[in-house]
């Protein structure tokens, strides 16, 4: 397996159309997302910033098809998402990975379930944990592993599944800022190498502007939408500390701080 030249075709579009969603409480209807609209290119890292509360992870799980929306469709790869598909993979804040299995045999799991012979599937599973990191790490517990280290395995889970589409909602938000500023630097050169399509949660305006190509506002709930899509075009790698970086991340921090004051 040669993981360095992947398919032209690993990234897919995403298109979400008029997707909204609505609790019922009580009798009384409570509009949680209100027509939310996207088009997301294959390859392309983006990212959803909003205050607590709007709807970002519910967006995201419809995206990932773990719950309908009210009303609306998401295609992905010209497919309609009724369900969670094997081609979508999504990291949680918390790295939920099987406390009974090893950090190989937590990779290995989705192609032991496709069928894919032992010692295939853990030759994979070794190369991905490699990929991340953690090499010498395929034997330990979920238990023996640091925050970091388990987002790691997460993300060669999903990788190792064959993913397409990378959703991934505040999966360093747990992590403190040394272990979050290593894996911003380690999903950067997976992105690069892969360009895999990643649709990345956050609450940290300068994770999103040093990752993404293009970051999502949401406005605050109820009824959050779409306000605004700020376009990040310096080059990478980028240095979170450049004067245009640390303009851009002001400009968005002002924006995010007035749509408060409003709501």
């Amino acid at each position: 397996m040669n993981l360095s030249n992947p398919p032209i075709d690993m990234a897919i579009d995403v298109h979400v159309r008029g997707v909204q969603q609505t609790w019922t409480r009580d009798g009384v209807d409570y509009v949680v997302l209100q027509k939310i609209d996207l088009d997301i290119p294959g390859g392309e890292f983006f990212s959803i910033v909003g205050p607590s509360g709007c709807g970002k992870s519910t967006l995201l799980r419809i995206i990932a098809g773990l719950q309908p929306a009210s009303s609306g469709e998401v295609h992905i790869g010209g497919r309609l998402v009724r369900q969670p598909r094997t081609d979508v993979g999504m990291v949680f804040q918390e790295a939920s990975l099987f406390p009974w299995l090893t950090a190989i045999d937590n990779v290995a799991f989705g192609p032991k379930l496709a069928g894919i012979e032992s010692h295939v599937r853990r030759a994979q599973a070794q190369e991905w944990l490699s990929r991340v990191g953690l090499q010498d790490a395929s034997l330990l517990y979920p238990h023996q592993l640091s925050g970091g280290m388990k987002q790691r395995v997460a993300i060669a889970r999903v990788l190792a599944n064959g993913a397409r589409v990378l959703l991934m909602d505040e999966p360093f938000a747990a992590l403190d800022y040394l272990a979050r500023r290593n894996m911003q630097e380690l999903l950067g050169n997976l992105w690069r190498e892969f360009r895999k399509t990643v649709i990345f949660v956050t609450h940290h305006i300068d994770e999103a502007v040093l990752l993404s190509d293009r970051i999502a506002l949401m406005t605050p709930g109820p009824e959050a939408g779409i306000s605004r899509i700020v376009n990040v075009s310096e080059e990478r790698p980028r240095d979170p500390q450049s004067e245009a970086m640390q303009a851009l991340t002001r400009s968005i921090t002002l924006v995010e701080c007035s749509k408060r004051k409003d709501a």
